[in-house]
């Protein structure tokens, strides 16, 4: 690991038991009854589809489209290490809400030292509402003092325009998990490239998820410069990348494993026998 992550996976947090509430909230998706959004974005890989669609949604879709008690850890870390290194609130800005699982997990983190507030972006109005009630549910259960939230509901394409547009509050961490294409995921790095404090972090998911994905990924890597970034493993490849806006050139991309050795050997024992 490069300096940061390593400081990052060494962060302590105090309030483990809030992780723990998140997890139980995660492992409850999949009772969810299904039903039906607009999807502003690509559903598979292959999908070249810009138009919104109406598509039907389970429980157990949506827990596969949440962030994991790994991945969310990592988010923890990465808020609270975040609030540390800027010494004060921070504000984070997420592109895909979902139900609101990845907003717990940053949530959880700002409030483990000096809070902050988390602004997050919706496209589905069903899924932003379950999102709102879950998380509002998850800062009163918990005694969440120093934080707060804001929901915005529509097309990335206007919404976002709207906020980059305003005069709002700098930003210090951005997590972009939304509309996935190539085209869309360079222009919400640019935006937010023009919005964010010099020292802060731009995580980007699901990277390798599809050709545009990794080309995106790649492009960024060479605008920014390949030493400021580093990859987060989840199985046997990239599965999120983190531009570190303050660190030093070098020639390598570090990694961190989401996961553990067993995990990833009982993964290409599967691949392998299918």
């Amino acid at each position: 690991m490069n300096s940061k992550l390593r400081e990052i996976d060494r962060m302590v947090i105090p309030k483990k038991h809030i992780l723990k509430n998140i997890k139980y909230v995660y492992n409850q998706l999949p009772s969810i009854p299904s039903f039906e959004i607009v999807s502003f974005g690509p559903s598979t890989p292959n999908d070249q589809r810009i138009e919104p669609k109406k598509t039907t949604i389970t429980g157990l879709k949506l827990q596969r489209a949440s962030t994991n008690a790994s991945q969310g850890l990592w988010l923890t870390k990465l808020a609270l290490w975040t609030t540390q290194k800027m010494g004060g609130k921070i504000n984070i800005l997420e592109i895909g809400t979902c139900v609101g699982i990845s907003g717990m997990y940053l949530l959880s983190g700002m409030s483990q030292l000096h809070g902050g507030r988390l602004i997050s972006f919706e496209g589905d109005p069903t899924l932003a509402n379950l999102a709102q009630k879950r998380m509002n549910e998850f800062i009163a259960k918990n005694q969440l003092t120093n934080v707060e939230f804001e929901i915005i509901i529509g097309s990335f394409d206007k919404t976002l325009k709207k906020y980059f547009d305003a005069d709002s509050d700098i930003l210090h961490l951005a997590f972009i998990d939304g509309n996935h294409r190539q085209e869309a995921t360079l222009q919400y790095h640019e935006a937010v490239r023009n919005k964010i404090h010099k020292n802060g972090v731009i995580v980007h998911d699901d990277i390798n998820w599809s050709p545009g994905m990794a080309q995106a990924w790649v492009h960024i890597q060479q605008v920014e410069g390949i030493g400021k970034t580093a990859e987060l493993y989840l199985g046997n490849r990239a599965s999120r990348g983190i531009v570190f806006l303050d660190a030093a050139p070098n020639s390598r991309v570090e990694i961190a494993h989401l996961d553990g050795w067993l995990e990833r050997l009982a993964r290409r024992v599967k691949f392998a026998i299918k």
